[in-house]
């Protein structure tokens, strides 16, 4: 069954794990992405991205001086549907249109795989708020996100 585009938008919600092929990213491979916050307002959503190269992504942040916290490790499970240990480099946040998305769903692009586990969600939330690679304004939407609970 094909959600339509309305029910699309519920399902795009804090939390929730999709892979899909970010053209952001320099690989075609798809990439496991973490909702971060669906803005109806502007039309987009925010991801996290994840990665399994945990040494690259550790170097990185060395070099850069960048804070430890940026690096989450994300343990996986049935309920998140990865595969294998996972990180997400907070130093860096997707905003994809609702329209993009909306188009990898139709093109059969893209699959929801799971619902991060919320001591991971927080994790990740203060680890972008903590980043100085992060726009001011998403860096306080986590902030925002971490208070509320």
């Amino acid at each position: 069954m094909e959600l339509n585009r309305a029910l699309l938008e519920q399902v795009v919600e804090r939390r929730k794990i999709f892979k899909f092929r970010n053209s952001q990213l320099t690989s075609e491979k798809p990439h496991y992405h973490i909702v971060i916050h669906n803005d109806k307002e502007k039309k987009s959503y925010i991801f996290a991205c994840s990665t399994t190269k945990y040494e690259k992504r550790k170097r990185y942040i060395e070099l850069e001086g960048l804070p430890e916290t940026t690096l989450v490790w994300i343990k996986p499970s049935e309920n998140n549907g990865l595969t294998e240990n996972s990180y997400i480099d907070c130093n860096s946040v997707f905003v994809i249109s609702d329209d993009e998305f909306y188009q990898k769903y139709s093109e059969g692009e893209l699959t929801l795989e799971g619902e991060l586990e919320e001591g991971y969600f927080f994790q990740i939330c203060a680890g972008i708020a903590d980043s100085p690679r992060i726009s001011n304004e998403i860096r306080e939407l986590a902030k925002i996100i971490i208070e509320n609970g």
